[in-house]
């Protein structure tokens, strides 16, 4: 499955053009469970009159056996309204599939990246005897300007472990000048205002923010409980208090 939007600018009377002036995010998700399939996060400033459009893999958080579900789409906060039109819909296939994912399990949700962002259990997760395939899926981003520019401008990095194997999530563009503008040639859009071109801490404005995806299949026993940790560091260390905003998400997908 792929999520595929567009947005264009509205003209008002007098042929003058009402631009997108900030990057709010745009967000889909499963309604009932609210789980979060996909998320974009808009240009600055941007003045086209028709935006590129942006597809999105979501297969992986946006399985479900229950047949029929609602899908809801999200653009612009009430105290931030665009004046924007919008275009969505979602692309499914099964070409190429050698596994169906039909199962997925919520795991850790982000907050205020602080000196107790870790105080966090681990998670049990069990296993079905029949699975083909188990995924590890997260989406991560860094947000807020406060202590050392965190968490939007400073190096932070997420940490996974199942059963005995750890997988890191890391951002490292933080203080890359242009660290936004060199992926523009991977779907970033180009010419927008404002300081677009840093990198940031997972995002770049006029982007998709790609997941995190890693088959932990080797790491697990079929028909036993595997145990699932998280922690984040800043900058290689123990976060510390005053260091902005992590808006994560993560689950585990199971495929038969």
């Amino acid at each position: 499955m792929e999520t595929d939007q567009s947005h264009e600018s509205v003209v008002a009377d007098g042929g003058s053009v009402i631009n997108i002036a900030w990057s709010p995010d745009s967000k889909w998700f499963v309604v009932g469970d609210e789980r979060g399939m996909a998320r974009i996060v808009e240009p600055y400033g941007a003045v086209l009159l028709s935006l590129p459009r942006i597809a999105d893999e979501a297969t992986n958080v946006a399985t479900t056996r229950d047949g029929e579900r609602q899908v809801r789409y999200e653009w612009a906060p009430s105290w931030n309204t665009q004046p924007t039109g919008v275009t969505v819909s979602l692309r499914l296939s099964n070409q190429g599939k050698k596994a169906t994912p039909e199962e997925i399990v919520p795991l850790f949700v982000g907050g205020a990246f602080n000196s107790t962002y870790n105080d966090r259990d681990p998670i049990e997760v069990d296993i079905p005897a029949d699975v083909v395939k188990v995924e590890l899926v997260a989406i991560t981003t860094g947000h807020g300007g406060a202590t050392n520019n965190c968490a939007e401008f400073c190096v932070h990095s997420h940490h996974y472990t199942v059963g005995k194997t750890t997988y890191d999530q890391a951002f490292p563009e933080p203080g890359d000048d242009r660290g936004c503008s060199n992926t523009v040639n991977t779907g970033t859009v180009p010419n927008q205002a404002g300081t677009w071109w840093y990198g940031r801490g997972g995002w770049c404005p006029g982007r998709r923010v790609d997941p995190f995806v890693v088959d932990v299949t080797t790491d697990i026993t079929p028909g036993q409980t595997a145990t699932i940790t998280y922690e984040a560091k800043n900058n290689g260390g123990a976060p510390f208090d005053d260091g902005g905003t992590i808006e994560h998400r993560s689950w585990i997908v199971i495929s038969r």
